[in-house]
């Protein structure tokens, strides 16, 4: 298993077979059997495959979130942060914004 869907349906990696390396649904619980995942021209989707369209996804919802939010959060929590010492610290809204550019 490589994604919990929720509600009981999950995404496995397939490692033996024929069918290795592929990525398939398994969504009994729901009533719609077991499937291959497909991409947008009906092939079937590797690890590789799955696993970029599931960082893209990722990465959609933190651009959709509020990003002034969390940087007004670190704002908050950077002065906080006494307990270790500055010449070992960085700065969190450095982090943040190289992942978030």
């Amino acid at each position: 298993m490589i994604s919990d869907c929720g509600g009981g349906d999950f995404e496995i990696l397939i490692v033996n077979g024929k069918e290795y390396g592929n990525v398939w649904g398994d969504y009994r619980v729901s009533c719609n059997g077991m499937m291959p995942l497909k991409n947008i021209k009906n092939e079937k989707l590797s690890f590789l495959d799955w696993y970029n369209q599931f960082l893209e996804k990722q990465i959609d919802y933190y651009e959709k979130y509020n990003l002034e939010k969390i940087e007004n959060s670190l704002t908050e929590i950077e002065p906080n942060r006494r307990f270790i010492k500055p010449k070992h610290s960085f700065s969190l809204m450095k982090f943040f914004s190289k992942i978030f550019k």
